[in-house]
Formats: C-alpha cells, structure tokens, sequence
C-alpha cells in the first residue's frame, strides 16, 4: 500500500480563512507558514479557484494582487486540453463579473468541461427549482454576465455521456428552461465547433491490435505479481479478485489490480491504484477514437477480422468492455492464471471508470467469471 501523504496542520485553517474572506488571516498564515501558498486546498484547486468557488472577492483580490494570473489553470490540467479558471468555478455574478474586470477570459476553454458558461448553467436555479433550492446554486443573473463579455455559444465540451454539447444543448440536456430561452434570445446554436478547431485523426477501433497489446501487458502483470511483497490493494497476500478497469475518454489506458483483500469485491476500490502510472497500459488511440465518433461513426475491426461500423455519438463502453472481457477469458483458458497464488474463490472482473460497463453482473459473481 502505498503511505498516506502528510497533511500540513495549518491547511485547514487557511481553508476556513478563504471560505469566511478572512484576508488578515491567510496573510498571518502566510508569513507563518510561506509553504501554504503553494499547496492548495486540495490537489485540483489553487487558492485563487478556492476564493472564487467561496466567492470571497476580497481573498481573490489578495491573490490577484500578490501578481497571481487570474487565467490560471487548474492544477494537474493540461494546457494541451484547455485551461479551467478561476471564472469557471465563480460562484455568483458578483464574482463573475469581479473576475472579468479583472481580465478573465470568458471564453477560457477546457475540452471536457467547456467554457465558463457551462459551468454556469449546470448550477443555475431554475423558477421550478426554488423550492430545492441548491446552496450552491448560481442565478441568471451569472450567466447574463457571461453573455454581455461576450461568450462564446458556439464553444462545445464533452459533458454529458461524453457528447458534444454547446451551451445551448447543455441547457437543454439539463431542462434549464430560463435559461434555454436566455440563450436562444441570444442566438445559441445547438450544434457548435470543437474547443481549439481540433479533429480527432483516429477514425478505426483495431480491437486485433488491442487484444495483442492487453494479452501481453496482463500476462507481464502476473508474472510480476509477488504474494510474499505485494503493496497493492489489500497488501500482500494470495489474489481474491484480479480488476481490469478502463478508461477511454479523457485519459486512454488499461490497468490490472490484483486485490488481495479477503472480502474483494466490486466496489471501486481498483481506483487506488491509478496513482501508479506505471501500473498503467496507455491508450491513446481510444480517446482520440471517442473524440471522432462525437460528431462521425467510426469503423471498429473486430476480434474476428470484420469490420462494422459504430454510428456516431456512441458509446465506446460496452465494445472496449468486450474486448478486455475477451482477453481475460482466452488468459484463463491459456492457463495464465495457473501459477497465480490466488485465494479460493478467486474472480476475475471487467470495470469501466464511470461504471458504464460491468462485468460480470454483480449476482452473477463466482460463476463465469471464476480466475
């Protein structure tokens, strides 16, 4: 397993200092501490997205003013996919329209999340919704904001079972009705461009040459695998459960997790693991494959050498679930898994990351997919 990461005592407090816009007191905390500024609250937000995400203006002038970038990126975003700023986070007008003065880009844009509007439109509280009104829910006053500094309602993302949504479409997807009608008044279009004018090249799916690539990468997995110092899920110890999860939309890749916990299950847990990159099979191909079939089909060549075609807008899901289900059982067919300690009992298990494909069905368990 691996150590837990120690987390500075004085993190929390700064956290409380942005949510209640006490700038005397990220100031003292700073000069206490000098370490804290580079930190973050977390691993995905910088303090200035904190600030905004809070809408405590104060603290975000602090930050803007000690010469921090008002367009800076969220960590651990890749610029190569667009930037998610502190204007995406804005909690309300008053803060979007703060951040814009500012010189926020309204149009800042991130592949999978979008542009601020978006953002907006997810939270806005809708006539219907004011009785479950959602604290943190933005108004429509933000979004005219957005608007009037001249947003982009051409701009699509991949929210959304991974389609390609422009504000408009977003808002209908969401049944934001006030805001369908702001926008349609405002010349939306339903159907937009790709964020950055980039077509994804991969038009083919070679479920062949994946096969390949995943029969050897899970069989150079086993023969890693050392019961006596096993620091994985579940520590060392015999495999009750051997996960294959995947990912295809946003980040490529394959991974086996040997869990060697005695209650193994299908519960998630495989994900721990992800912070090992060297655990992982890269797959590039698929998310570029994924990003084609948005708006075109895609040709798929399957195990057997024929090729079909996936219409456009469909789920890559259930046919990469396939295919890591189809490589498991011709592994255990060839006897990979002989030589394996493995527990009594011990399954073998296909998920995807957002749980759009499982297999086996969870009563189904201990049958056919018995290691």
């Amino acid at each position: 397993m691996n150590a837990m990461k120690k987390v500075d005592p004085n993190l929390a407090a700064m956290c409380d200092a942005h949510c209640r816009g006490d700038v005397d007191a990220v100031c003292k905390l700073l000069e206490a501490h000098p370490q804290l500024e580079n930190m973050g609250p977390d691993n995905h937000n910088s303090w200035l997205h904190w600030a905004a995400e809070q809408g405590q203006i104060g603290a975000i002038e602090f930050w803007l003013d000690r010469g921090w970038d008002v367009n800076l990126n969220r960590p651990g975003y890749s610029q190569a996919e667009g930037s998610v700023t502190a204007l995406h986070v804005a909690k309300d007008a008053v803060t979007t329209r703060y951040l814009l003065s500012r010189g926020a880009l309204v149009n800042a844009c991130h592949r999978d999340i979008g542009v601020p509007l978006h953002h907006a439109i997810t939270r806005v509280v809708e006539p219907s919704q004011k009785g479950r009104r959602r604290p943190d829910g933005a108004n429509m006053d933000q979004i005219r904001a957005l608007l009037e500094a001249g947003a982009d309602l051409t701009l699509m993302c991949r929210c959304g079972e991974k389609k390609g949504y422009t504000p408009l479409a977003w808002a209908m997807l969401l049944c934001r009705k006030t805001a369908e009608q702001v926008l349609r008044e405002a010349g939306a279009p339903e159907k937009g461009r790709r964020p950055f004018g980039r077509r994804a090249k991969v038009k083919t799916l070679d479920l062949q040459r994946d096969f390949a690539d995943i029969y050897s990468y899970l069989a150079e997995r086993v023969r890693g695998f050392d019961v006596e110092t096993h620091e994985g899920l579940g520590g060392p110890g015999p495999v009750k459960l051997i996960e294959i999860g995947y990912e295809y939309s946003q980040a490529g890749w394959v991974i086996a997790v040997f869990d060697t916990r005695p209650d193994a299950e299908p519960d998630g847990e495989w994900t721990r693991e992800l912070d090992n990159e060297s655990s992982l099979l890269q797959r590039p191909h698929w998310v570029e494959a994924d990003e084609f079939n948005l708006e075109a089909p895609i040709a798929v060549i399957g195990l057997q050498g024929t090729t079909t075609t996936l219409a456009a807008g469909s789920e890559l899901a259930p046919t990469l679930g396939d295919l890591l289900k189809a490589v498991v059982i011709k592994a255990r067919a060839d006897g990979m898994f002989t030589a394996l300690a493995k527990a009594n009992g011990c399954e073998l298990g296909i998920e995807h990351f957002s749980g759009e494909y499982g297999w086996p069905e969870y009563e189904a368990r201990g049958q056919e997919n018995l290691a």
